[in-house]
């Protein structure tokens, strides 16, 4: 039967309890100790002899060079300078010690014909290790490191500790470099294939700090070191149960620090993963089921995410086609919430908004091509969605929103942190309360449901109308209550109208409230796009037979959906386009609407937005609005008028001269040309009676000397007017 041998360089405090650890397990047969101080060697092969015959094992011990390493299975590098590290605390402060010596002995281990696995143990583990690895020339895997192997422990240890679960029963891991950077990735910590965020649901055990976990896990080192500046029992056992591993090739999967080629997204660098182990050593890399926002994270920041969060959840809190969000903790302890972006969408999304336009294409030949403009709504969708594709412009949004919002006591949205937000990741703050339709809950907290649906449609009709900056996308999963405020969430997707659309949408929601069929007539004209101009007194009948029929009912039982529906029919029948916007909103408030529904049914999405209307339009701030409006209107038409004397000035010479002509076919008889003529004339002294008047209103505002009343060039103007009508109306002039 073969002996199973093992060579162990470097005798101080780790590498001596190595070799009792392995006589004591009865791992090998054979330990051959090398070390450079002859004495110490010496004295660890005598202390070692003294025991093994109180041992289960016989195992032979023996002193030996580098020259009787060849016949070794497995070799363990221990060499160190402890003392370098009392200053520091940094395992990197060895480096000027241990890398200098391994390579002043690897040519001898490679020249003394060795062939077996290689474990080191000496710091720091993960550059030592790939040192050795380069110099020694084995194949990859046959140089491993112990790596977080002994972190893991740790973190097992504290696992037991804090649920009373046997750590022989947990799966964990420390992963990363044997240092301060090292991390445990909690997606992956199972108790017997059971995740620990399903224990922690129902199990308070099972909540502890994760944070502060990690952190012990990583300083447990520092805190044997400070009581005796070493550590010896924790490395012993790890570094035999590796090789009892390698000797026996169990196929044990460990965690040590091993070559990664591609794994984890990294290559050519040694770094602490499970691995499967066996007699080829390190045989095979075990990639992790991180979470996609783990990955992602760690690519968006160019360095490991734990350095900016100390846990995220991997369950994801809510998912979308787009992105997913998931409960996180900052390195701080702030509480958060990390919205992260799927993969490669941009390409994926691109291509689906080709295909549809393709297929929009032929619709062109249906009657439906005549109502909506597909190609239009599809621009406008895809405009929307490479704003929501980008999460610098929902952090943007969100910032925008929260200033127009500001002065708004029941209405709100997440901050952001911008430190932390990229392209594809958004961090904002953890916002808890209850989602808009858990009617039971919000009842339980003692909120009013009608208020608060009341509120919800005040705040969304005034982001239309006031902001003209609007959440495109109000279904209940962004929309909470807190602290008794309508909190918007997900603001990726946001439309803006221009003041004239705003302004054409609350008159729709006027004139329907008034039955005002003409003025409905007019504002549907106003915001459609038509080839041919429709049918105007046709379609206003049209639209008068569809009000009638509301006319009787209460504003309670009207459906926004039926509203939409039977709007976009009509206008289809007289071949009006929606624009891409009024689409957009009508879908919004059906969402709404619905929501409502389960949250309080009483409240209705047109009776609530009616009585906004009206008491809107009565407000203080809608009449400043509109008095500033027309002002400046006032003051660009004051800016016109300074050309006007100078132009009526000419047109009216050109009359008293008879130079004022118009082209007519030859064709025309001299009394229809004389009856031209006339009408023509009569057009002429209409233009100037309504210049006139239109002079009289605007000068009324000059600062100038009054007569009667008035700034005497408006009396001027109004007489002069007065005198153009009156030989307007006189027949004796104008009769044909």
């Amino acid at each position: 039967m073969k002996k199973r041998i093992c060579g162990i360089i470097g005798l101080g405090h780790v590498g001596a309890h190595v070799a009792s650890a392995l006589t004591l397990q009865g791992i090998v047969d054979e330990l051959v100790l090398v070390d450079m101080n002859p004495e110490k060697l010496k004295s660890e092969v005598q202390d070692l002899r003294d025991a093994v015959a109180y041992m289960p094992h016989r195992v032979t011990v023996r002193a030996g060079d580098f020259a009787d390493l060849g016949e070794c299975d497995v070799i363990v590098n221990s060499v160190g300078k402890i003392d370098l590290l009392r200053s520091t605390h940094n395992r990197v402060t060895e480096m000027d010690f241990t890398i200098p010596a391994v390579r002043g002995y690897a040519e001898k281990i490679k020249a003394s014909g060795f062939d077996g696995v290689l474990i080191n143990i000496t710091n720091p583990c993960d550059i030592v290790t790939r040192e050795l690895a380069l110099l020694l020339g084995l194949p990859r895997g046959r140089v491993f490191g112990t790596g977080t192997g002994l972190d893991t422990s740790r973190l097992l240890s504290a696992l037991a500790r804090h649920t009373g679960i046997d750590h022989k029963s947990i799966t964990c891991y420390m992963l990363g470099e044997h240092g301060n950077q090292q991390f445990a990735p909690w997606s992956c910590v199972s108790f017997k294939g059971k995740p620990l965020d399903d224990f922690a649901k129902t199990d308070a055990r099972f909540r502890f700090d994760r944070d502060a976990l990690q952190k012990e896990s990583i300083g447990g080192g520092w805190v044997t070191f400070s009581g005796k500046f070493c550590t010896e029992y924790g490395i012993a056992a790890t570094a035999a149960r590796m090789v009892h591993v390698v000797l026996h090739d169990e196929k044990a999967i460990l965690p040590v620090s091993a070559e990664l080629d591609g794994e984890y997204g990294e290559r050519g660098l040694f770094a602490g993963v499970p691995c499967v182990l066996g007699a080829g050593g390190a045989e095979e890399v075990i990639e992790l089921p991180l979470t996609e926002a783990e990955n992602i994270l760690t690519q968006a920041y160019a360095r490991p995410w734990q350095e900016v969060f100390s846990d995220i959840g991997i369950r994801p809190l809510g998912s979308a086609s787009i992105a997913q969000v998931h409960a996180a903790t900052l390195t701080d302890g702030q509480r958060v919430v990390v919205k992260v972006q799927r993969p490669d969408l941009y390409d994926i999304m691109s291509r689906d908004v080709r295909l549809l336009k393709r297929a929009a294409a032929l619709l062109k030949y249906t009657p439906l091509a005549s109502a909506l403009d597909f190609h239009a709504v599809l621009d406008e969708i895809w405009h929307t969605v490479q704003e929501e594709l980008d999460f610098t412009i929902e952090a943007n949004n969100i910032a925008e929103f929260k200033r127009l919002n500001d002065g708004v006591a029941y209405a709100d949205c997440p901050a952001t942190f911008p430190k932390w937000c990229t392209k594809n990741v958004l961090v904002m703050e953890y916002i808890a309360g209850h989602q808009i339709d858990d009617a039971d809950g919000l009842r339980a907290d003692g909120y009013d449901l009608n208020e608060i649906a009341v509120k919800l449609v005040h705040n969304y009709i005034r982001q239309i109308t006031v902001y003209r900056f609007f959440h495109a996308d109000p279904h209940p999963g962004n929309i909470r209550v807190q602290g008794g405020k309508i909190i918007w969430l997900d603001l990726g997707m946001m439309g803006r109208i221009s003041p004239r659309e705003a302004e054409l949408y609350m008159g729709i929601i006027r004139t329907i409230y008034d039955q005002d069929v003409p003025g409905l007539t007019q504002t549907l004209l106003a915001l459609g796009r038509y080839d041919r101009a429709p049918d105007q007194q046709a379609l206003t009948e049209r639209i008068g037979i569809f009000l009638h029929k509301y006319e009787a009912m209460p504003m309670a039982d009207m459906d926004m959906g039926v509203l939409v529906d039977e709007f976009v029919q009509i206008l289809n029948e007289y071949g009006v386009s929606v624009p891409g916007s009024l689409t957009m909103l009508g879908r919004s408030l059906l969402v709404i609407q619905g929501m409502l529904t389960s949250v309080s049914p009483d409240a209705n999405v047109i009776e609530i937005v009616a009585e906004y209307v009206k008491n809107t339009a009565l407000s203080r701030e809608h009449i400043e609005k509109k008095v500033k409006t027309l002002a400046q209107q006032l003051a660009r038409s004051g800016e016109k008028l300074t050309v006007l004397p100078t132009q009526l000035s000419a047109f009216l010479s050109k009359a008293n001269a008879g130079q004022l002509t118009v082209n007519v076919k030859k064709s025309w008889s001299d009394a229809a040309r004389a009856a031209q003529s006339k009408l023509l004339n009569r057009l002429i002294f209409a233009l100037l009676d309504c210049s006139l008047l239109f002079c009289a209103a605007i000068t009324c505002l000059a600062p100038l000397p009054r007569v009667l009343g008035l700034p005497w060039p408006a009396l001027v103007f109004f007489a002069a007017a007065v005198a153009v009508t009156i030989a307007l109306f006189d027949r004796r002039h104008w009769s044909v």
